[in-house]
């Protein structure tokens, strides 16, 4: 939607994407932390792997041409949406 509807390139749609996702984890992560429904010391393995494959990520989408960078991503989509279907 944000390539065909605010007109967003590949690259663009991809960063601007990921930083709404930080607005809304957030707010989750707060509902479940005044829970206590944190399993801290997995919240800190994962992180730390989440920071990581996320430098790499942003490196690999920025090296990557846009039409590549949008045929990955399609291939993602279908893989998941695959997934989702067979395994539920």
């Amino acid at each position: 939607l944000l390539i065909l509807i605010a007109g967003l390139g590949q690259h663009q749609a991809h960063a601007t994407s990921l930083a709404i996702v930080i607005f809304a984890a957030a707010s989750a992560a707060a509902q479940y932390v005044l829970r206590d429904q944190v399993d801290w010391g997995l919240t800190v393995g994962l992180a730390v792997g989440g920071v990581i494959g996320a430098q790499i990520g942003a490196r690999t989408m920025k090296n990557l041409p846009e039409r590549r960078l949008r045929t990955v991503f399609a291939v993602f989509l279908i893989f998941v949406g695959a997934r989702l279907v067979i395994w539920g």
